[in-house]
């Protein structure tokens, strides 16, 4: 699919692109739907992506083939964002 094919589907497709957000004090877990292989030529294409902003594990980033596999993903990346910060407000909190 050529780029201008790309956006088009995109523009007409909004609520498809977004997978998960999750936004904390600390830390925000997106993932989302590029639409393209960031993989490297991986196979199957990694046309889904999580990324971490902020916190510990701020710029990780993990790609998916498929929107089942992202949206796990991104519920084990929310719990590393979380489990880093519940690590450094020290026992008992």
């Amino acid at each position: 699919m050529d780029i201008d094919k790309w956006h088009e589907w995109k523009d007409g497709h909004p609520s498809e692109e977004r997978v998960a957000l999750d936004v904390s004090e600390h830390a925000t877990v997106t993932t989302i739907f590029t639409g393209h292989d960031n993989g490297l030529g991986t196979d199957p294409p990694r046309v889904y992506e999580t990324m971490i902003l902020g916190g510990k594990y701020d710029g990780y980033l993990a790609r998916y083939p498929t929107r089942e596999a992202a949206a796990e993903g991104h519920k084990k990346a929310v719990e590393l964002a979380e489990a880093a910060q519940r690590g450094k407000r020290g026992a008992g909190t």
